[in-house]
């Protein structure tokens, strides 16, 4: 019985430290770039600029992120650039591009997605979308845009009791044959 108890503790300790913990929500971001070329169209790269919080839900305004709060960017940042570590930071989140791609380019609207990694302590890293458009020829009014997407879900009780079912049984198995 002793052996039964342990298996059981055992089963529930190894349940409990295997959940995760995602950054859920989005923030969005407003302010200006300057684009490599005033002509949109033939723009590759934003050369610099800058952004605020216009807006943060769920465990982004947990952390404190609000309305007009200063976004820091790493520029420069070409559009098509694959991996680039700290594209934005701010109250502690940090998003790390891993690529992105051109969806539409015209000499009026800009529209470039990626995708990439959130990360803040507390939290597991996790998987995002970044979005950057410019809805306007000449560069700018830059309007920025990050949404958190992750398949995460929550692990229910139901986990833990088939591990410790399976464990009984061993446990079980084994005194059987003593």
């Amino acid at each position: 019985m002793k052996n039964l108890i342990k298996v059981l503790a055992l089963s529930l300790a190894l349940g409990v430290s295997a959940k995760a913990i995602p950054i859920v929500g989005s923030v969005d971001f407003a302010g200006s770039a300057t684009l490599d070329n005033a002509n949109v169209a033939l723009a590759t790269e934003v050369s610099s600029g800058f952004g605020f919080i216009i807006d943060a839900t769920d465990d982004f305004a947990a952390e404190g992120l609000v309305f007009g709060q200063g976004v820091s960017f790493s520029f420069p940042w070409t559009f098509t650039s694959g991996a680039h570590a700290g594209l934005w930071s701010v109250g502690g989140f940090t998003f790390d591009l891993i690529s992105s791609a051109v969806v539409q380019q015209t000499s009026s609207f800009l529209n470039v997605t990626g995708t990439g990694t959130i990360k803040h302590a507390g939290y597991d890293d996790t998987a995002g979308i970044w979005a950057f458009t410019i809805p306007n020829a000449g560069g700018s009014d830059a309007t920025f845009s990050f949404a958190s997407a992750t398949s995460y879900v929550p692990d229910t009780s139901s986990t833990v009791l088939l591990i410790g079912a399976g464990l009984l049984s061993i446990g079980l198995a084994a005194r059987r044959k003593s």
